[in-house]
């Protein structure tokens, strides 16, 4: 036999099909009375649907049958015909009698399983990217009065080892995420409080964010100008200049300034505009006379100024 298993009982518990639960190990004649005593009358026969697999399986070959996660069986319940000894892989099923039987494989309505915690809501699962369709199935049998209709969970809510006590077992609840195990379920009890948002904002219901107004600090001096969405300062110049926006540059007026005794011709239509100027001084009461005022180049030139008695007293070169 070849292939590649994809759907057997040990494939699905692989995969984590079931959750936590798994088939009852059986690892002692205790175990075995225990579960015929508690359990064996949900049980028919092997060979029908209320019969339960059981923590045993055969892989293909020939080696013998082992737990399912592969150590060595402690313990067996074999018909007087014996066991299995071909290749082909084998389950394990139990009746209400604790014979064990291999080679059936199929749905059980009445499994017995072991798990750690509490056993959530299950459904059948086969990955269709790796099952090859079977053929058709023969007619179904008739109904069983004695089956499970719904899924079932439970919880050992005591520890007593088992959970098959009174508020331990229940049908799963349909909602709309999913199957739902009200076993052990505590009621959600809804609480509100007002949102709470950092001091000096609030709210915003609209976008579900507290918003608080901006605040705009601009360093000293400076001023916050909302057109720009910039601080601003006026522009200092120094020496007592003044900022002309249309060049961008600081200016200042020409200041002339002429030495002691001279003042400055402002009056463009004067013979001395834009010139530091000062009225000629003569010596001795001499004064001063334009006639003779020369400027010949490469003679001494100047003022001329004029004593009593007609005779020059003084003369400004």
């Amino acid at each position: 036999m070849t292939g590649v298993d994809s759907a057997s009982l040990k494939r699905m518990l692989e995969l984590g099909q079931y959750g936590e639960a798994r088939p009852v190990r059986i690892d002692s004649r205790q175990t075995l009375d225990f579960l015929l005593k508690r359990y064996g009358s949900y049980l028919g026969a092997a060979t029908s649907a209320r019969s339960s697999y059981i923590d045993a399986w055969k892989e293909f070959g020939p080696a013998g049958f082992t737990f399912l996660d592969g150590s060595a069986l402690t313990f067996t319940n074999w018909p007087a015909t014996g066991v299995y000894a071909g290749e082909e892989p084998q389950a394990v099923v139990m009746g209400s009698d604790g014979v064990w039987n291999s080679g059936l494989d199929g749905g059980r309505t009445a499994q017995i399983v072991e798990f750690s915690g509490k056993l959530d809501c299950a459904t059948s699962y086969i990955d269709p990217s790796t099952i090859t369709p079977p053929p058709p199935p023969p007619e179904p049998p008739p109904p069983d009065p004695n089956a499970i209709g719904n899924i079932m969970c439970g919880q050992d809510l005591n520890h007593n080892g088992y959970a098959a006590d009174p508020g331990e077992v229940a049908n799963c609840i349909q909602t709309a995420q999913g199957q739902f195990c009200p076993v052990g379920a505590t009621e959600c009890v809804e609480s509100y409080t007002a949102p709470v948002c950092p001091a000096g904002s609030t709210l915003q219901t609209t976008r579900d964010m507290c918003q608080a107004t901006s605040q705009n600090v601009c360093g000293s001096g400076y001023s916050w100008d909302a057109g720009i969405d910039k601080c601003t300062k006026a522009v200092v110049c120094p020496d007592a200049g003044v900022f002309n926006p249309v060049t961008d540059r600081c200016e200042k007026l020409v200041q002339n300034e002429c030495p002691v005794g001279y003042v400055y011709d402002a009056n463009p239509a004067g013979p001395t505009y834009d010139r530091c100027v000062k009225p000629a001084t003569c010596a001795d009461g001499g004064v001063y006379s334009t006639a003779n005022e020369t400027a010949t180049r490469g003679r001494r030139t100047g003022l001329r100024c004029h004593g009593r008695g007609g005779r020059d007293r003084l003369r400004l070169i």
